[in-house]
């Protein structure tokens, strides 16, 4: 049988695993507290905001890597695109609103998939791969070979 610190830590692991259910995330971490302040598994002081920047950490962490994942599959979209002849113009407010209506990223990813969504885009366009588009409406295009 497992102590109540092997549970505990077994919790703060799947808390902070990021997966995909935040919901579950948010529950192990809740019981997480509850064990410990049942047990009192508490040793000296805790500061509580060191704990809580951790799980901020990792749900940045996880965020920029969905926003590189997505900046990649849209330069391979606009590539799949323009084979058939269409250059559309990508806008990452747009990508962005779009993951966050389907439930990929939450409102409080939003802020920093954009910028790491702009990040990579911004190195396609230094890497020759996209064009920045100026002006009001901006936005991406893939670069046309010959142009």
């Amino acid at each position: 049988m497992k102590t109540p610190l092997d549970k505990v830590q077994d919790l703060i692991s799947l808390a902070l695993d990021g997966g995909p259910n935040q919901e579950e995330s948010r529950n192990a971490a809740m019981q997480a507290v509850r064990l410990i302040r049942k047990h009192d598994l508490l040793v000296g002081a805790v500061p509580v905001r060191k704990l809580r920047r951790t799980t901020e950490i990792v749900s940045a962490q996880r965020t920029k890597k969905l926003a590189e994942e997505k900046a990649n599959q849209v330069v391979s979209d606009l590539v799949k695109k323009s084979i058939l002849g269409d250059f559309p113009v990508i806008r990452a407010t747009q990508i962005t609103d779009e993951m966050h209506q389907i439930g990929v990223i939450t409102q409080d990813q939003k802020e920093t998939f954009y910028k790491q969504l702009r990040v990579c885009l911004l190195s396609k366009v230094r890497h020759g791969v996209l064009i920045s588009k100026s002006g009001w409406q901006g936005g991406y295009q893939l670069a046309r070979s010959g142009k």
